[in-house]
């Protein structure tokens, strides 16, 4: 199965990053302070890119299934999930369901909105406790979510916050031949994501 759009943007995007801001290697490791500057300029824009792409594919994949829902009238495996997960599983039945016909609906529509909401205003992060609550209410079991792409999330995750909330009180550089290799992986583990998100029906 070929990647998807989002990935692709991602991937493109990233190697633009790197283009702009990786300074060249150098075995010393004796580089000036605009190139230290640089490295927490790309870590911190790859993991913004990688937080967009998180939110946005699993966006993708509850409007997917939302429209497949409204043609078929089927319920399918991220509406299912989308409700389970929701605030809306806990609530009575609504006084409503006896009125109208249109209560199943309504209720989707309202949990998919919530999620959405939720997702675009409320997630700050790709570490593992930001992502499976994106990524369990659209269909993906915890064991179908690899725990080396959730490792290297949670290491550069906390990587990112070390840049964003001390980068004023270290001058100590971040190796690129090292940064460069995480995120490579990271690139990879995520276009494994990207399919099994594509296959959830």
């Amino acid at each position: 199965m070929s990647a998807s759009r989002r990935f692709c943007n991602l991937r493109s995007r990233v190697s633009e990053i790197e283009r702009h801001f990786m300074p060249s290697t150098r075995t010393t490791g004796d580089y000036t302070r605009k190139e230290c500057d640089q490295m927490r300029a790309y870590r911190l824009l790859v993991h913004a890119e990688i937080e967009s792409f998180l939110e946005d594919r699993a966006i993708e994949v509850l409007d997917r299934a939302y429209s497949q829902y409204q043609k078929s009238k089927k319920p399918n495996t991220p509406l299912i999930a989308v409700l389970t997960y929701s605030d809306l599983a806990s609530q009575g039945t609504p006084k409503k369901a006896v009125e109208g016909h249109d209560t199943c609906n309504a209720r989707l529509s309202k949990a998919c909105s919530h999620f959405k909401r939720k997702t675009q205003h409320h997630n700050n992060g790709i570490k593992e406790e930001n992502v499976l609550p994106l990524l369990l209410p659209v269909g993906l079991e915890v064991a179908e979510i690899d725990t080396t792409l959730l490792n290297t999330l949670n290491s550069f995750g906390r990587g990112r916050g070390d840049v964003a909330h001390r980068s004023g009180k270290t001058k100590q550089m971040i190796d690129p031949v090292t940064e460069k290799a995480t995120v490579t992986l990271l690139i990879q583990e995520l276009e494994k994501l990207d399919t099994k998100l594509a296959a959830i029906k």
